[in-house]
């Protein structure tokens, strides 16, 4: 499991970019470093939060995220999926767009891969 690639897929809708910052940063801060980012933007490509996300996020990050556009709302599970058709992992991850990871959330969990029979980790969330 040392170089495998796993997906983090953050889907967001109608949030300022401080928040899906926040998100973003706690995936690319992961100790486990083989993650592919998708980030899916659900606001419609003909909203102003779209063209201001889309620049902040370039801005910020360029190639390190993955940027995906939906062209209307499509909602949560399209947006999830659409993130999922779209990567390139044997282990996809979701991450909700105002929540974060612990640094070393996706090791602790790939451990669990390694040494056990499981096709499903989940995790129980709490406060920072």
């Amino acid at each position: 499991m040392e170089n495998t690639l796993v997906s983090a897929i953050i889907t967001t809708y109608g949030r300022p970019f401080s928040l899906v910052k926040r998100a973003i940063d706690s995936v690319l801060h992961q100790t486990y470093p083989h993650i592919e980012l998708i980030l899916v933007d659900d606001n419609g490509k003909n909203s102003s939060l779209h063209a201001k996300l889309l620049h902040q996020v370039t801005a910020t990050f360029g190639a390190h995220v993955k940027y995906l556009s939906n062209t209307h709302n499509q909602g949560g599970q399209f947006s999830r999926n659409r993130g999922f058709w779209e990567s390139r992992s044997e282990f996809v991850a979701f991450l909700d767009d105002d929540d974060v990871w612990l640094p070393n959330k996706i090791a602790t969990q790939l451990q669990f891969f390694t040494n056990q029979d499981i096709g499903l980790v989940s995790c129980w969330g709490g406060r920072l």
